[in-house]
């Protein structure tokens, strides 16, 4: 392990919880892998209370580690192993930190704290803050991938998009080739109008010669009005494929990846589409036809001048000195704007979000504080990065002048010694006027470019995750009966188990209740058998026969209903919103349901019945409303499974009777679960588990449990039975 590859590898903590992320991310580097520190975040269950072992192991497991945990008896022991190694220490104050070990040497050990550096320290440094002698050993397998793999996947990525427009970028490019060969006809016209036409005052000479100008001149300005209309027209279709794909991309990730996640980084995300449509379009444009415009121009000092050729050529490779002086400063600037934007962004939209939450507790100050405060860092980074360019501007400017009065010495030095005239002397100069222009963009354009960059990296970084599996799976072949659980467990990423050991069954024509504490773990239960999260152990027969992890996941939710506690009203009608999406022939169906469901006489009291719009989130429905219109929606795909999860919490007595009595119409035709912390349902169903610690710990009929503890005679004399 040589202690420069070490230091290259490090990863700076972002804040103090991600020491355990920073160390994995700096083995993952150490490795020549890829690593995003939210990405790590995510897979490790880290919190801001930090991540724990579990969740690190969990994480690097699932990104190509084979990692051995092992509690050690001394700090000796270390030099056996064969590092990196991740270690839980406890500083002075306390407070759990993750440091990265990777080699010892004699009595001292060189180790990575993410919140300080690569460094040495002693044996007795390290043992009295290694407490725990608690620590994860890293070493790659089959499946980790190294940069230069990733580096090809992007770039097969962003390949994919453009290779269609790739004609059309080359016609840009050739277009911008004729511009700039035309554009030089005034240097060449002023040196032939200088040297030869006024000294011999040739009247037919000139008028020729300004004719022809003029001619290529508008020529030049038709070709480059051409050329503007294909640009335009490809950064629409650009924007559009690059969006699209990204767009159809986050629809196909597993539901997990969006829990957590801020809905503003979302949409800071999709506007990185625009960022790199730009890029793209500069590269093709303005780039190739500033690189074309400075081969060809000295190209054409060359036939003038050797000398002064020589003299711009030995002042370009300064440009370049300026653009790799600055890169890393401007990357990590444009990494924290693009980062903060995204913070500054999902807080506007939770204040909106949460407006009547702020107006009912006179939070208006509070908020308004917090979000002069995000936003002020947010233009801080802007701030510093804006100076940063402006310095680079500046270095480069400076640069410019030093080339112009160069090449001016370098000219007139040639005119004074008779060998080089006036009008070559223009010419060149002339040519100058536009070289330099144009490598002041190139340089400057780094900045554009190291911007597109990252945001292609942040938008790859949710394109490329892994999403949900898109193997065809066994189809069932026969309307669904049962549905029986045995053993199933179940935890978070770095977190405890939440589920078990669950056992229950659910049948066709019985009402299921699963009756527990708020966060014990019954909604999760549910977005199992959603698919949406994976169980750890346990099994789930579907039918008795069919494994559910085997089950193909678009036939298996085509026959499940789900009807979540928070119900996604869309902006749109009711009928859109029951609906979604489908045709209007369908509209007609929405209402007969409705109507069959006895949900019709609520829909139609609307002012415009079901044409009402509901506005943005459903405002102008209530919670029980919107219950109502979940339900109906799930229903009107006709389900063999119907999953509920609280979903009377926000009706009144009345609809909620409603309901029930619906429910029981309903079970004879399917399975019904309901999972609820409210006695009501469960007065009327057919079995019912109760979850306690993550376990069923009772279960059978509601008068089984009645007549066994009395279990719920307390709340069945406070309920009027229906």
């Amino acid at each position: 392990m040589t202690e420069d590859k070490i230091r290259k590898s490090f990863v700076r903590q972002q804040s103090n919880s991600d020491c355990g992320v920073a160390c994995l991310a700096s083995i993952i580097k150490y490795f020549e892998g890829e690593a995003y520190l939210e990405q790590l975040r995510k897979l490790s269950g880290t919190t801001k209370e930090g991540t724990s072992i579990l969740g690190l192991y969990q994480a690097a497991g699932q990104i190509g580690f084979e990692v051995s945990a092992l509690n050690a008896k001394n700090v000796s022991q270390l030099k056996e192993i064969i590092g990196p190694a991740i270690l839980l220490v406890t500083l002075e104050e306390g407070r759990n930190h993750y440091i990265a070990y990777f080699k010892s040497e004699k009595e001292r050990n060189l180790i990575l704290d993410p919140s300080e550096s690569v460094k040495w320290i002693s044996d007795v440094e390290l043992d009295k803050i290694w407490k725990s002698k608690a620590l994860l050993i890293f070493k790659p397998n089959s499946e980790f991938e190294k940069s230069h793999v990733i580096k090809k996947e992007k770039l097969g990525w962003i390949m994919e998009l453009i290779k269609e427009d790739i004609p059309i970028l080359l016609i840009m490019g050739f277009l911008g080739l004729i511009i700039t060969v035309l554009g030089l006809s005034v240097g060449v016209f002023s040196q032939k109008l200088i040297d030869n036409i006024l000294p011999e005052k040739n009247l037919k000479e000139l008028i020729l010669g300004l004719s022809l100008v003029g001619v290529l001149l508008l020529i030049r300005h038709l070709i480059a009005f051409t050329r503007g209309k294909i640009v335009i027209r490809q950064g629409r279709d650009l924007n559009l494929k690059i969006l699209g794909r990204f767009y159809g991309s986050l629809l196909r990730l597993q539901k997990s990846f969006f829990d957590g996640r801020n809905t503003g980084d979302f949409i800071a995300r999709m506007s990185d589409a625009q960022r790199i449509q730009k890029t793209i379009s500069v590269v093709s444009g303005e780039i190739m036809v500033d690189i074309l415009l400075i081969i060809v121009c000295l190209v054409a000092v060359f036939s003038y001048s050797m000398e002064v050729f020589l003299i711009m050529i030995g002042l370009l490779p300064f440009y370049f000195w300026i653009v790799y002086k600055y890169n890393v400063p401007i990357t990590n600037g444009q990494r924290d704007v693009m980062k903060s934007y995204s913070i500054t962004e999902s807080h506007f939209i939770d204040t909106l979000q949460g407006i009547s939450t702020i107006k009912s507790l006179n939070k208006q100050d509070e908020f308004d504080t917090k979000n002069r405060s995000i936003y002020g860092f947010f233009q801080d980074k802007i701030y510093k990065l804006g100076t940063l360019g402006l310095r680079f501007g500046l270095v480069s400017n400076v640069l410019g002048v030093v080339f112009t009065v160069s090449i001016l010495i370098g000219c007139s030095y040639q005119v004074l010694n008779s060998n080089m005239k006036i009008g070559e002397m223009v010419a060149i100069l002339s040519f100058a006027g536009l070289v330099i222009p144009s490598v002041n963009k190139l340089a400057m354009v780094n900045i554009q470019l190291q911007e597109a960059r990252i945001a292609f990296e942040r938008m790859y970084e949710f394109a490329s995750s892994t999403p949900e599996s898109t193997e065809v799976g066994e189809k069932i072949n026969s309307n669904i009966e049962d549905i029986k659980i045995h053993g199933l467990q179940f935890r978070f990423p770095g977190a405890k188990a939440l589920l078990k050991g669950i056992n229950l069954t659910l049948q066709k024509g019985e009402l299921t209740v699963l009756l527990g504490d708020s966060g014990g773990g019954k909604s999760t239960f549910i977005q199992i058998l959603m698919k949406f999260y994976e169980y750890t152990h346990g099994e789930i027969l579907v039918n008795s026969l069919f494994d559910f992890k085997n089950i193909d996941t678009n036939d298996w939710r085509s026959r499940v209903g789900y009807v979540p506690q928070e119900i996604k009203v869309f902006n749109g009608t009711i009928l859109e919103n029951i609906s979604l999406g489908i045709s209007d022939s369908v509209d007609s169906l929405v209402i007969a349901l409705c109507k069959e469901l006895g949900l019709d006489s609520i829909f139609s009291s609307f002012p415009l019945g079901y044409e009402t719009l509901v506005g943005e989130a459903g405002i102008n429905l209530s919670g029980g409303q919107k219950q109502l219109l979940g339900l109906a929606r799930v229903l009107l795909n006709k389900p063999e499974v119907l999953l509920l999860d609280e979903f009377t919490g926000a009706m009144d007595r009345n609809t909620e009777n409603l309901v029930l009595e619906l429910l029981m119409k309903l079970k004879s035709n399917m399975i019904i679960l309901v999972v609820t912390h409210k006695i009501k349902p469960a007065l009327i169903a057919d079995r019912v588990y109760i979850l306690e610690d993550g376990r069923i710990v009772k279960e059978g009929t509601t008068r089984e449990l009645l007549d066994g503890e009395n279990l719920l005679s307390s709340a069945y004399k406070e309920i009027v039975q229906f």
